[in-house]
């Protein structure tokens, strides 16, 4: 299968943002894909174009496969911990792991995360499903939207991926999201 021009840009830029983080230039993405900067203006404007390009196509990846790697659970708080923990798991392997790093190219990929229509729809269908069925069976405090929740998640597994305690692992931080975050989901008194 032939790699679109569009596509081989891609991947050379997201070598070029790893590398050299927002100092990639257009000139510099070009270059490394071995195409006129003609060619890159013509299928990105800018390279916050470029870089938006890079975050929703990983992001859509990543969210793909999330859906492979998060284990059943018995009820959808359970699903939420098991995503939360998975992501802050699997967040850092991604190619362009801008998302996890302390730095202006990872707040700017964050930023553009949180703000793309389109990312913001493919979360809510992941979501969407388990969290009506879990509305219909009561495991969820009725007042909590779907929005609310998933503005949330990324908050709390951001700071996750942003900055790692110490003497933190998986186990500790699965028992930080489970006890002041997800109790929270549960109707009261349940």
């Amino acid at each position: 299968m032939a790699v679109s021009k569009r596509d081989l840009i891609l991947h050379h830029a997201a070598a070029c943002f790893a590398a050299q983080g927002l100092g990639a230039t257009m000139n510099d993405i070009a270059e490394a894909a071995g195409v006129s900067r003609r060619t890159l203006y013509n299928h990105f404007p800018s390279r916050d174009a470029v870089l938006s390009a890079l975050v929703e196509r990983q992001s859509l990846d990543f969210l793909a496969h999330l859906a492979a790697v998060v284990p059943p659970a018995a009820d959808f708080p359970g699903f939420v911990l098991e995503c939360c923990c998975a992501i802050i798991r699997e967040s850092p392997k991604q190619p362009l792991a801008l998302l996890h790093l302390g730095n202006e190219a990872g707040r700017a990929a964050t930023a553009l995360h949180f703000g793309s229509p389109r990312l913001i729809e493919a979360w809510l269908g992941f979501f969407g499903p388990p969290y009506v069925e879990a509305l219909r069976r009561g495991e969820i405090d009725a007042a909590i939207t779907l929005p609310e929740l998933l503005a949330w998640v990324g908050r709390i597994v951001t700071s996750f991926l942003q900055v790692q305690l110490p003497g933190e692992d998986e186990a500790g931080i699965r028992a930080q999201i489970e006890r002041f975050f997800i109790r929270s989901l549960r109707p009261a008194g349940a």
